[in-house]
């Protein structure tokens, strides 16, 4: 069953329903979902020819002998002589004369054991040749080097119809994947092992979630373990000081100034280019709150929920431990892990705004993050979790991830602190988890039911 991808879907359908020369570029990590989402897509394709090739990391020559094997075998001829390159490949499904649709699944594979830019230079003369019933879909995993493909000087830029960088699934989505368990377990495992549809394939609904931590993050040989290493290995650690980022942001470095104090002030921007690096690679992203554009206000944190679990509980600590697992939970993850959903819970909270934009319901939203007060006057200062600018000012909402009801007196707190601070005020709500001991019309309430049900 697939799940989720709906935009994404309904933009190749649109693409695959062209009768005009059509180049796709679909990128996006390792196992985030870019294969299945082709082939669930050309499901509603019934009047076109699909060749479909993945590459692998061999020579060109190899790859040119296998992609003319897949050729011969979508059009019925197995006995196919193999192409001497890619134009000449080109020129013959050209020749074609039928619609067509070939999917280029890890070009940057391809790309890994050709000379530096004879790939990009022999695509270009292809695209900009292709025939109008021909529709190219290229896909990749290797961030830079699908996205060296966007550049200026690249012989690619400028040439692709329709730009797809595919990322996880959001907590919606991925509660499809979890229909039996409740809202409450759903944002838990969000929370923990984030939207990636491989990783949330190999978990067990049956399990709570930390059997499922037990069985396959923890253990040495566990199936998420390995995934959220091979990350590691294959990105993070293509970053000079990446490991070391990722260690320090999990260990509450967050701030720009901490991260220099540890790997060390440069005058050539090192650190400034290898957070831009790990942005880009949607590893960290930079959060800085709404109403503040004040560079000490500025910080960052590791995006993925299962590379942040890793690096707060499962890197730092010994692995001989991990031999028993039940042990090293108890030891290592069960004191904290109720304030590391919680924190993940807040994230999800600003996503749910900004469903309701995507989807047409809320059109007043600016923009979505948390709020910085720094009151001179009161001594007071920190940050509210989830804020919306809207033009008639902020609305501010507090996210409580509890298993009970929220008690009336923790609204009550909340309010007494919102109306000592001088904030241009539009709204404000809290979201609890787990509902509300009182229904009090004097604020929005929001719970897991109106975050599962955006509309």
């Amino acid at each position: 069953m697939f799940i989720g991808r709906k935009t994404e879907i309904d933009t190749l359908h649109n693409q695959f329903a062209n009768n005009k020369r059509t180049t796709i570029l679909l990128y996006g990590r390792r196992r985030i979902g870019k294969t299945s989402l082709i082939r669930e897509a050309l499901k509603a394709v019934n009047d076109a020819t699909v060749i479909y090739h993945e590459f692998h990391r061999v020579t060109l020559e190899q790859n040119m002998v296998e992609f003319s094997k897949s050729i011969g075998e979508a059009i019925s001829i197995p006995s196919l002589p193999s192409f001497l390159s890619l134009p000449d490949a080109f020129s013959f499904i050209n020749q074609l004369g039928k619609r067509v649709i070939v999917i280029f699944d890890e070009y940057s594979d391809l790309k890994m054991y050709a000379k530096k830019g004879e790939v990009d230079s022999y695509m270009r003369g292809i695209v900009d040749n292709l025939s109008e019933n021909i529709i190219l879909v290229i896909t990749g995993s290797a961030l830079n080097v699908m996205e060296e493909l966007l550049e200026e000087e690249n012989p690619m830029f400028g040439r692709f119809t329709c730009i797809m960088k595919l990322g996880p699934l959001n907590y919606y989505d991925a509660a499809g994947f979890f229909p039996q368990k409740n809202h409450y377990e759903q944002m838990e495992i969000y929370s923990v092992f984030g939207g990636s549809p491989y990783v949330l394939s190999l978990l067990d609904e049956k399990l709570s979630l930390r059997d499922n931590i037990e069985k396959t993050i923890i253990p040495l040989s566990g199936s998420v373990r390995a995934y959220a290493e091979a990350v590691v290995d294959m990105e993070a650690a293509r970053v000079p000081h990446g490991i070391t980022i990722l260690a320090l942001i999990s260990n509450s470095k967050k701030k720009y100034s901490e991260l220099e104090d540890v790997i060390g002030r440069d005058a050539s921007g090192v650190l400034n280019r290898e957070l831009k690096m790990l942005i880009e690679l949607g590893i960290i992203g930079k959060i800085q709150p709404i109403n503040k554009k004040d560079k000490a206000k500025v910080f960052y944190e590791i995006t993925d929920p299962i590379l942040r679990f890793y690096f707060t509980y499962i890197y730092p600590n010994p692995k001989l431990m991990m031999t028993n697992p039940s042990a090293f939970y108890e030891n290592f993850i069960g004191k904290s892990i109720k304030d590391f959903i919680a924190r993940r819970f807040e994230e999800a909270c600003r996503e749910y705004f900004a469903l309701l934009v995507r989807k047409g319901i809320r059109f007043d939203i600016l923009d979505i993050g948390t709020y910085w007060y720094d009151d001179r006057i009161s001594r007071q200062n920190g940050e509210f979790d989830v804020a919306l600018k809207t033009a008639e000012g902020y609305e501010i909402y507090d996210a409580k991830f509890v298993a009970h009801p929220l008690p009336q007196v923790e609204a009550e707190k909340e309010r007494r602190q919102l109306s000592e601070i001088p904030i241009p005020l539009a709204k404000w709500g809290m979201i609890s988890a787990s509902g509300f001991e009182n229904d009090d019309k004097s604020y929005i309430q929001l719970t897991l039911d109106d975050l599962y049900e955006p509309s």
